[in-house]
């Protein structure tokens, strides 16, 4: 397996990816029996908690809107995993993202400390594992309400798809930032 310019900094290892079939590759957490994540719309920003989800519903997450950092990656590792341009992703700590819905349907690409989580049934990328299992990386596409935080800088556009051009006013990194 090639390399992506990213993988140190993402904390994926050469030497092994494999799809994981244990639950064990995402800390995740249920809401109590009877209990739901708190919303957008009953919330203060302070506690305000986002929903994301998959395209088919199967998979729901909650993650509060207290993101650290948010980028564009132009690595071809992130553009092979989203089939795009790049990828537009937010980190927080691992801990806070709560799947709420569909733990069973997750598929994971890669170990406990670093994979790309998607959904089983319909493929949607929703967030990576990153940072030695420290960080996730949270797929801005698959948030279905908007965060706070938007991206800041494009990361690693030495290596961006040559038919793109990059048209906003961000800072473009030819590696990633120190």
């Amino acid at each position: 397996m090639l390399a992506a310019p990213c993988d140190e900094f993402l904390g994926f290892r050469e030497s092994r990816v494999e799809i994981l079939t244990t639950k064990e590759a995402v800390a995740v957490t249920r809401p109590l029996e009877g209990e739901a994540p708190t919303t957008t719309s009953d919330s203060t920003t302070s506690n305000r908690m986002l929903a994301g989800k998959c395209r088919c519903g199967a998979v729901r997450y909650a993650v509060p809107d207290a993101f650290l950092y948010a980028a564009n990656c132009h690595c071809s590792g992130c553009r092979a995993a989203t089939g795009s341009a790049f990828k537009a992703f937010a980190g927080i700590e691992r801990e806070k993202l709560e799947i709420t819905d569909g733990l069973d349907d997750l598929a994971f690409f890669g170990d406990d400390d670093a994979n790309d989580t998607r959904c089983a049934a319909c493929g949607s990328f929703l967030f990576s594992v990153v940072r030695n299992g420290v960080f996730v990386h949270v797929a801005m596409g698959s948030l279905v309400d908007a965060p706070t935080i938007r991206p800041t800088e494009h990361i690693f556009v030495g290596s961006k798809a040559a038919w793109f051009d990059i048209t906003d006013d961000l800072p473009q990194l030819d590696e990633l930032s120190a």
